[in-house]
């Protein structure tokens, strides 16, 4: 069975990012978005109306299906774009992020073992569940394709509870109850350089086949909106692992 490499890791925190330079290709990203979300809704709809209207048997049929598929490509980087944009709507009510985990961790379990350590009595938090789930779907994938063959996932799920050091050490973060959400990989990591230009908008390692550098740029502002903090460790060929800590939700008064 693979294991995950344990030796310590570089750790970056997106602290000193330039937030401004985030808010503006957000607001950039979120009205683009929108634009495309007319069009494609336009275009989805007449879609499914001409191939309600072709023979199953006709040349065209195979068309129809290559156009949807490029139409869901498109609806997922539209998503991308809505993700990282500052006005996006966000609805938080208290989420059981294990619950959320026990759906999404499905998608990558082909040539992948993925093993499940989550505390079973995990505190609610605070968030918009279909964000959540957005963002372990981006969390997912980034670490499936960190893997060039058979390779493990870990996704971990546990109460903390946030001391002083840590609070001056990281200004996002209070004193107290958090819960910390890990997603470790025994990929190939990732450098000192690559990480501290991960979560920019449009950056990139992969091919232009394969994305164009929303997912982390989205997971940074979803775990902002609930105000946490995202951690990234990681060292070429020994993996990487994200580390988001969710602030417990407030018991009413």
């Amino acid at each position: 069975m693979p294991k995950i490499n344990t030796p310590k890791k570089n750790t970056f925190a997106p602290k000193t990012y330039n937030t401004e330079k985030i808010d503006s290709m957000g607001n950039l990203a979120g009205q683009i978005a929108h634009d495309c979300n007319n069009y494609l809704t336009a275009i989805m709809g007449f879609m499914d109306l001409a191939d309600l209207r072709i023979d199953p048997e006709h040349p065209a049929k195979g068309c129809m299906g290559e156009i949807k598929h490029a139409c869901d490509k498109t609806a997922i980087f539209t998503s991308k774009l809505l993700a990282i944009g500052k006005n996006r709507a966000f609805s938080p009510k208290k989420t059981n992020i294990n619950k959320i985990i026990s759906n999404t961790d499905k998608i990558v379990r082909e040539n992948i073992d993925v093993e499940l350590r989550v505390q079973s009595n995990i505190h609610d938090i605070m968030a918009d569940p279909m964000h959540v789930q957005e963002l372990l779907k981006y969390l997912l994938n980034n670490a499936k394709e960190a893997i060039p063959r058979k390779g493990k996932i870990i996704i971990e799920t546990k109460n903390v509870n946030i001391d002083k050091k840590m609070a001056q050490e990281y200004p996002e973060l209070n004193c107290g109850p958090y819960v910390l959400l890990s997603i470790s990989d025994n990929g190939i990591g990732m450098s000192q350089e690559v990480m501290s230009r991960a979560f920019e908008p449009f950056f990139t390692t992969k091919t232009a086949v394969k994305g164009i550098g929303l997912s982390l740029t989205a997971t940074y502002r979803i775990v902002k909106q609930c105000n946490g903090l995202i951690l990234v460790e990681s060292q070429p060929k020994l993996g990487t692992t994200f580390k988001i800590y969710f602030p417990k939700k407030a018991r009413k008064k």
